[in-house]
């Protein structure tokens, strides 16, 4: 997500992880669905570069070291 490529994943994977699926990541939970997700963006029936630029800016906004140190300073301000 990082490198602003698509990502396909199954649901135990995801947990966790703030994203939508569908817009910043695709969730395949069997190996049928994990390949046709797979085929559907290499043939650009899915848009792979809008999924792994919303996966970038969803890491950027959510866990970047500035992200995270203003949850942190939040936490620890009086």
């Amino acid at each position: 997500m990082a490198m602003a490529r698509p990502v396909i994943t199954a649901s135990p994977a995801f947990e966790g992880i703030t994203a939508t699926p569908g817009m910043e990541l695709i969730l395949a939970d069997d190996p049928k669905s994990f390949a046709d997700a797979a085929c559907k963006v290499a043939r650009g029936e899915i848009d792979g570069r809008s999924i792994g630029r919303a996966a970038r800016q969803c890491v950027l906004s959510h866990y970047s070291w500035p992200a995270q140190m203003a949850k942190f300073d939040a936490l620890i301000s009086v």
